[in-house]
């Protein structure tokens, strides 16, 4: 093997209990090209026994793209994908650094390999809005990572790394022979990623590096959604009727790889010489091959130099109708049925989807069904049949349908497969049969492929019904009250200010404060990014039932928020009125970038297609019910939108401590809660870290557990701790000399501790306009944490 060769392979190689392999997706390779004889091996790399994380192409474009850089190490460039992917992939990231830790603490030392670092990278990567991690921002993207990275080979060595990519001789083949991975493979896919988390810390940092603007849009990442409702996969997992069928959507995607556009050979028979190629399917290969010796006869094959009689030509677009047959008789009731609406959906909904299925249920007839809005959905799932099997509405289909073009799906049990009559309809019309999608009370799910009335197993999946389905939603009562105001009189402020708040549904801004509304209706605001929040309004409910991307602002006193229906009509909702624009205003919900301003008491929706251009103006009057573009606006109006995006937010390191059941007073007058984090003062720093005393030492200390439904915790002495979940835990004594105390809950960040005259740690916590004394940690230690703790333990 050659030197250069070598580098391939070694750029490629899979590992053993490692997070990637190579794999051949079969659908992907065949089906859409069936019986054209370029198949090439390995081309899809996955999680072992789980999601697909990028196609071989897709690899190879990046590569190609970066070459002249050098390659970063492969691991590395394959998380970075993995990243980047859209739908649910924050937890595989998770179990795929919890794994590797785990398979590899056999190593003599990994303390030099930077975990940590490497995964808030990759968290950052998901964090980044939508519209960067597709297309040809994606490969800007990952130009601009990697042309700067540790690589792991140089660019000189660009031509075999591509050539073996490509995989025309199967050098893929040897890379997927796993070996066992070494600490340096290990440390280098790892420390790469790690070493972009030095030099991007956070998501603002990343866009300002890559894309050298100074404004970072103001509103939430928006999420992907795949149908003209943009939240229509949420509202099914929310309905209490579709709940199960849409919990089921997101993981059927990860799990079933289905073209989702064909192709089918083109063939071109002249006849006589120009019709003989040197390539071909095997039954057309030319007689008088046969004549020689098997060695001759192989060596031919080997070297592409047999003859056959049929050329091909480039495969052509299939352009038969799909159609959708799902079984609702007897067998298929139950999970089978709710699997089997859920996969069709998730096909016909598909992101990469660019063929139009018609779905059709069988009973005792045939009826048209609507996979597009939650109603229509119901009404299907609501759809059944008392027959032992939907033979006879099939049969009924064929001969109606006018169509003669057809590819049919046919989702069922697998117990129906069973019946002759269905058997029967295979055999007679098996050149309109496609496919044969079959689900079971178990979670399984079979993917068949049809050819000649003979079915081929070409996919199977699991699904965990029990995790699926463990929290089905409840119908809540609703009690109607029309123009209430929300009781602002409840708003909870502390000595110490609020940390990033979670749960949060709209994120906007105006020229003085950042505003953070949470999924609760509390709202939060602050005007500085080195400072926390406080509370702003409470129970805001009003927004509680508007599922769509939002935009909002403080208008005449009010939060105005602003979304687009699925019927692309405006809507604007205060806690108090609804104004409604009853038209198709799509052309400003498609812009990448917008923002609503209030400028001299008038409402504007500032747009813009990129960051390059100036912004564009549009005035709306929301009780007139009429809109205007600003043809010249003027500098007041630009510099009110400049103040607007100056108040961006920004990467909070640290992350909200609200789970605690239980609370440690040890001897040595420490706080530990959950038997795992204790609050260590050291210095002018206050700060939560894992103890080092395991569970048996601390069953002998002090502990006390707190309420579920007060998060409260009460001692003997009368003395209490209660968690806020926003962010606060708070200390009262019943004796007179400790005044009530309060401490920041968060994980990762340094804290601060207050009473209402005093304040010790992070400045991040001090309110502006608090008068409180600033005094040292230990000064405050002493004074009202130990002694806090000591009164409990003498009772």
């Amino acid at each position: 093997m050659s030197e250069t060769h070598t580098k391939g392979i070694y750029y490629f190689q899979s590992y053993t209990d490692y997070f990637w392999q190579w794999e051949v997706d079969y659908m992907f390779t065949r089906s859409m090209n069936e019986g054209v004889q370029n198949y090439s091996g390995f081309n899809c790399i996955c999680i072992p026994e789980g999601m697909t994380i990028a196609y071989k192409e897709q690899v190879e474009e990046v590569l190609q793209t970066i070459a002249p850089f050098g390659f970063p190490p492969f691991g590395a460039l394959i998380l970075t994908f993995l990243a980047t992917n859209s739908g649910e992939v924050s937890f595989a990231v998770d179990e795929i650094f919890r794994k590797i830790q785990e398979n590899h603490t056999n190593f003599p030392s990994v303390d030099h390999i930077d975990f940590l670092a490497a995964e808030s990278f990759l968290k950052s990567l998901i964090a980044l809005p939508i519209h960067y991690k597709k297309g040809t921002n994606r490969l800007d993207l990952f130009t601009f990572l990697f042309q700067t990275a540790n690589h792991s080979l140089h660019a000189k060595y660009k031509d075999d790394i591509l050539t073996c990519i490509k995989n025309q001789d199967f050098q893929l083949n040897e890379c997927s022979r796993k070996v066992e991975i070494t600490v340096s493979a290990l440390s280098k896919d790892i420390n790469a990623l790690a070493l972009l988390h030095k030099r991007y810390p956070s998501v603002n940092d990343l866009l300002k590096a890559w894309l050298n603007i100074d404004e970072i849009p103001v509103e939430p990442e928006e999420t992907e959604y795949v149908s003209e409702d943009p939240d229509l996969i949420q509202q099914l997992i929310e309905e209490p009727k579709t709940f199960f069928m849409g919990s089921l959507i997101k993981r059927i995607w990860s799990g079933i790889q289905l073209p989702m556009h064909y192709a089918h050979p083109g063939e071109m028979p002249l006849g006589g010489i120009s019709d003989i190629t040197n390539k071909g399917k095997f039954d057309n290969i030319l007689i008088s091959e046969f004549a020689n010796d098997d060695l001759i006869f192989l060596h031919r094959i080997a070297n592409k130099e047999a003859l056959f009689i049929r050329r091909e030509t480039t495969p052509e677009e299939d352009l038969r109708t799909r159609i959708f047959l799902i079984d609702t008789t007897i067998k298929s009731w139950g999970t089978p049925k709710t699997l089997l609406y859920a996969t069709a959906f998730s096909l016909i909904h598909h992101p990469k989807n660019e063929m139009n299925f018609q779905p059709y249920a069988l009973g005792v007839n045939y009826k048209s069904l609507d996979f597009e809005t939650k109603e229509s959905i119901i009404d299907g799932l609501q759809l059944t049949s008392p027959l032992l099997d939907a033979a006879e509405a099939m049969q009924k289909f064929i001969d109606e349908c006018e169509e003669e073009n057809i590819e049919i799906t046919l989702f069922t049990s697998p117990k129906s497969l069973e019946h002759a009559n269905i058997r029967k309809i295979f055999n007679r019309h098996h050149d309109k049969f496609g496919g044969v999608i079959t689900a079971d009370i178990e979670g399984n799910i079979d993917v068949y492929r049809m050819k000649s009335g003979s079915k081929r197993l070409v996919k199977h999946i699991q699904l965990p019904l029990k995790e699926l389905w463990r929290n089905p939603p409840t119908r809540k009562r609703t009690h109607k009250k029309l123009n209430t105001q929300s009781d602002n009189g409840n708003v909870v402020n502390y000595p110490i200010l609020y940390g990033f708040p979670a749960r949060n549904v709209i994120n906007f801004a105006d020229e003085n404060y950042r505003y953070i509304v949470q999924k609760n209706g509390d709202v939060f605001r602050t005007h500085s990014r080195s400072k926390g929040f406080e509370m702003f309004k409470k129970d805001i409910k009003f927004t509680t039932g508007i599922k769509q991307h939002k935009l909002a602002v403080i208008y005449g006193g009010e939060i105005l928020v602003l979304f687009w229906t699925v019927k692309n009509h405006m809507m604007f909702k205060t806690a108090t009125s609804t104004f409604t624009f009853s038209e198709d205003l799509s052309h400003y919900s498609k812009v990448s970038f917008k923002h609503l301003i209030v400028y001299e008491d008038r409402l504007y929706l500032a747009t813009r297609k990129y960051y390059s251009e100036d912004p564009v103006f549009t005035e709306f009057d929301i009780f007139e019910k009429t809109y205007e573009k600003v043809e010249m606006p003027s500098t007041g109006l630009k510099m009110q939108l400049k103040s607007y995006l100056s108040s961006h937010g920004f990467y909070f390191e640290g992350s909200i401590f609200t789970k605690i059941n239980s609370l440690t007073i040890t001897k040595d007058l420490k706080l530990i809660f959950n038997f795992k984090h204790q609050l260590e003062l050291y210095g002018e720093s206050i700060y939560l870290e894992m103890t080092t005393r395991d569970r048996d030492q601390l069953e002998e200390e002090f502990t006390v557990y707190f309420h579920r439904r007060n998060l409260r915790a009460e001692f003997m002495n009368g003395s209490s701790i209660t968690i806020d979940k926003n962010g606060v835990i708070i200390f009262e004594s019943l004796n007179h000399s400790i005044p009530k105390f309060y401490l920041s809950s968060y994980i990762g960040i340094d804290l601060a501790l207050a009473t209402e005259n005093e304040f010790a740690g992070e400045d991040y916590f001090y309110p502006d306009d608090s008068e409180a004394k600033k005094i040292s940690v230990l000064s405050f230690e002493e004074q009202y944490l130990k002694p806090f703790m000591q009164k409990i333990l003498n009772v």
